[in-house]
């Protein structure tokens, strides 16, 4: 009995700090309206912040705020739907906030162009 017993209770611990952080910041993925927008209209005034969908599906998707997106980004949103962004996650995740918030969007280049792709990768992955 006491040996069944054994088998099945897990071994449990309790982290007591984290001496460094072992992933990197950076994300590599794409920009997205948060509403609807026709091809040749700029991004809605109303929007405050824009989404950014990372590739790597273990990451979740941030908020960026448009004062950090690019400028063009802004003016034809819908002329990036192709286009892959580096954008750094802030280190505070607000506990009120259901995604973490993005900042210094950088347009890397096409998706699908091999130079643009080898350095989304470097620069995902430190």
């Amino acid at each position: 009995m006491r040996q069944a017993l054994a088998r099945r209770v897990s071994p449990t611990g309790r982290v007591r700090c984290i001496l460094s952080a072992k992933h990197s910041r950076e994300l590599v993925g794409r920009l997205a309206p948060r509403t609807p927008v026709a091809p040749d209209q700029p991004l809605s005034p109303k929007d405050g912040v824009v989404d950014f969908i990372p590739s790597d599906s273990r990451a979740p998707r941030l908020l960026v705020p448009r004062l950090e997106c690019p400028y063009a980004f802004l003016q034809r949103p819908m002329d990036f739907v192709d286009k892959i962004f580096l954008v750094r996650m802030k280190e505070v995740w607000k506990a009120d906030s259901a995604r973490p918030f993005g900042e210094q969007a950088r347009c890397l280049g096409e998706a699908g162009e091999i130079n643009v792709e080898t350095d989304a990768l470097l620069q995902s992955h430190g």
